[in-house]
């Protein structure tokens, strides 16, 4: 495949329920696009938490398949985007390796203090 002289912009979002990523050209038409599931566990009732190793297979498995579905070669691609719905920590030990699931926005198990801290103001 011969590479393009147009340049390509990939958008890549996180969201509650998968990654999607996709292909524009300059001129905003979209040339390929595909998700990969994203799993949301909820252990206790009002939690909700999402493993980032997940995010990471979910991000292996879109950006391929969107680059495959828009014909292009990857080098064509000259910027890339990220996104997601809300800031996320994700927890590391010293040796860089997960210590827990990521805590998403909707959680709720902090809904106790939050009311109290209401409360005092």
């Amino acid at each position: 495949m011969a590479v393009s002289t147009v340049p390509r912009l990939m958008g890549i979002d996180l969201g509650a329920g998968s990654l999607k990523a996709t292909i524009i050209g300059v001129d905003g038409v979209v040339l390929g696009s595909a998700s990969s599931p994203v799993r949301t566990e909820s252990k206790q009732p009002g939690w909700a938490e999402q493993d980032p190793e997940e995010w990471y297979q979910s991000l292996c498995n879109a950006v391929p398949a969107a680059i495959s579905e828009a014909n292009i070669d990857s080098a064509e691609i000259k910027a890339v985007s990220f996104s997601a719905g809300a800031h996320t920590p994700v927890l590391l030990d010293k040796n860089d390796r997960l210590i827990r699931p990521a805590i998403m926005w909707s959680d709720q198990r902090s809904g106790a203090e939050s009311r109290e801290l209401e409360s005092i103001r």
